[in-house]
Order: C-alpha cells, then sequence, then structure tokens
C-alpha cells in the first residue's frame, strides 16, 4: 500500500475526516489510503457520522450541495451510506462524457467541486480538485455545462437533468 504525499494527507484530513466516526485526522487509526491508478485518491476507510434529520448522513468536511452521503441498498435491506469522494491534487478535471454528468460546481478557496451523476449505475460522487477553476472543466459535444452552485439558492434536479 502506498502512502500520501503530504499534499494528499491535508486534502484527506480537510474534506474527509471531519465527521468521521473513526477520527479527525489520518492518525486514528482506521485510515487506509487509497489511490485509484492516477485517477483520484481518498480514505478507503472514511466512514461520516454526523446525521440531519435522524436518518440522513453528511460528510462536514464537504460544502453544502455536495455533503449530502449516498445510500446504497445492501443484500437483506440495510441501507449502506456512503460519500463517493474522489480528491485530486495536480490534475485538471476528466473529461466529462453522458456516462459521469457533472451536475454542479463550487469554486472555493482555491478548490474547485464537482457533483457528478452516472446515469449507468445511479451513483453520485464528488470531485474535488485543488487548484482549478470552471474554465478547466472538459465536456464533450452531447453533455451541458454544470450549473454554478454559488448563483443558486436551491439545488434541485429535474427530470434527472441539471
Amino acid at each position: 500500500m502506498s502512502k500520501p504525499t503530504q499534499q494528499q494527507q491535508e486534502m484527506i484530513e480537510k474534506f474527509q475526516c471531519p465527521g468521521c466516526v473513526s477520527g479527525s485526522d489520518t492518525k486514528c487509526g482506521s485510515f487506509e489510503f487509497f489511490e485509484h491508478k492516477e485517477d483520484f485518491f481518498n480514505c478507503s476507510k472514511h466512514c461520516p457520522g454526523t446525521t440531519v434529520n435522524l436518518h440522513q448522513l453528511i460528510a462536514l468536511g464537504l460544502p453544502s450541495g455536495f455533503n449530502v452521503c449516498l445510500r446504497l441498498e445492501q443484500e437483506g435491506g440495510r441501507g449502506l451510506r456512503l460519500p463517493y469522494i474522489r480528491l485530486q491534487t495536480d490534475k485538471k478535471p476528466t473529461f466529462f462524457t453522458w456516462l459521469d454528468i457533472p451536475v454542479w460546481y463550487l469554486e472555493k478557496d482555491g478548490y474547485l467541486f464537482i457533483k457528478t451523476y452516472s446515469p449507468r449505475t445511479l451513483l453520485t460522487a464528488v470531485e474535488v480538485y485543488k487548484g482549478c477553476t470552471k474554465d478547466d472543466i472538459k465536456l464533450t459535444d452531447d453533455v451541458q455545462f454544470p450549473r454554478d452552485v454559488a448563483e443558486s439558492s436551491t439545488l434541485m434536479l429535474s427530470a434527472g437533468r441539471p
């Protein structure tokens, strides 16, 4: 297992560790660095522990609109909630297609947050890019440009499209 760089560790502690049931930093004892090829990295043992309305878990380290944790159904009807967070330090946003649709984005404190939706798997993800702007987002012709969350007071999807 590889070790995170200082910059990767700082991003994990800033965006995943707050509110995690395992601890508030990467010295929690459960920390497990995961790097998917060279596409993204995160802590694979992250488990959000903050509850809203008694049933919705949120990841405290992410801004509003990006912090709601996904719910997946397991066998036996038990629900599993997980935030699918992809962190990036020195890479530009991936080339988005209709298989991985950027829904909305936010530029904040030197980071670019992009909420994506994958219609083939019905999963969402939050991508966090350090040092990127909306001008770095690359789209194919069949994908609309995502909405800027800072310009909208509500985040809603209508008919599955932004």
